[in-house]
């Protein structure tokens, strides 16, 4: 098997939802402790750590594609006042998994993990893929093009 050199990328998040509006603490303690968030307005669930009700330590960010019925994202990792911050993953619904470093709503990608073969090289806005990038084939063949809505077209 070939060993993939992996390319590093910056991930940026413009948007990780607060979940308040119609949020409900349906487990736990979602002001100071441990507890699960639901809004289902927004197809959100989030299962950690809270401090002073924001999203704080060690948690899981559940987020269910309200447009497509392709299932849901997450990302689990720390949080810092309901931003990611330290180490985390996000996973897109296809299985393909960002790890590395937020700072500042921006991970510093240290690794990607592909699915079935593929690797990617993009941007990510508002946790959706949406920008130019690179798809990686096992066989060495790449194609470049764009990502719209997690969908790859190539140019």
């Amino acid at each position: 098997m070939k060993r993939w050199m992996l390319l590093p990328a910056i991930v940026s998040v413009m948007c990780f939802l607060p979940l308040h509006g119609s949020a409900q603490c349906v487990e736990g303690n979602c002001v100071d402790g441990k507890g699960t968030l639901i809004n289902a307005d927004k197809g959100l669930k989030y299962v950690g750590e809270f401090k002073n009700g924001k999203r704080n330590g060690k948690g899981i960010l559940f987020m269910q594609d309200q447009t497509k019925s392709r299932g849901q994202k997450q990302f689990e990792g720390l949080w810092k006042d309901h931003i990611p911050e330290g180490e985390g993953t996000l996973t897109f619904y296809d299985g393909r998994k960002f790890v590395g470093q937020w700072k500042s709503e921006t991970l510093t990608v240290d690794r990607t993990i592909p699915i079935e073969g593929k690797m990617t090289n993009a941007k990510i806005r508002q946790t959706v893929l949406s920008a130019q990038g690179t798809m990686y084939y096992p066989n060495g063949k790449k194609e470049v093009g764009e990502f719209k809505n997690d969908d790859f077209k190539k140019k």
